[in-house]
């Protein structure tokens, strides 16, 4: 059910791709993606940042500091107690809501 929940969320998105673990154990529960990219998913040289977001996300939300609609800004810098973030090539992006609304999500 994972697999085909994801090929579900990646066709809703075109240029992207998906791979699902479960963080206790670090086991792949899914991989998909868009036509056109074939093992981008498994192949590609990315930065690990986007992990760190999703943990964010849940520890935020389930501490009640924000909804899954609310906009949330994600700057190129972001410093949190002297420490500095930064984005991969200095990326941004204006303020907008973290989670896009998927039909297939609860799949």
């Amino acid at each position: 059910m994972t697999t085909v929940a994801a090929v579900l969320v990646v066709a809703e998105h075109p240029d992207s791709s998906l791979v699902a673990i479960q963080p206790s154990t670090g086991h792949i529960l899914a991989i998909a993606n868009n036509a056109g990219y074939n093992d981008f998913a498994l192949t590609a040289a990315v930065a690990p940042g986007s992990t760190r977001k999703i943990i964010s996300a849940a520890a935020l939300i389930s501490h009640g500091v924000v909804t899954a609609n609310t906009p949330v800004a994600c700057p190129a810098v972001y410093t949190v107690q002297g420490i500095s973030y930064h984005n991969d090539k200095g990326e941004s992006e204006p303020a907008s809501t973290s989670f896009v609304p998927c039909a297939h999500c609860a799949t």
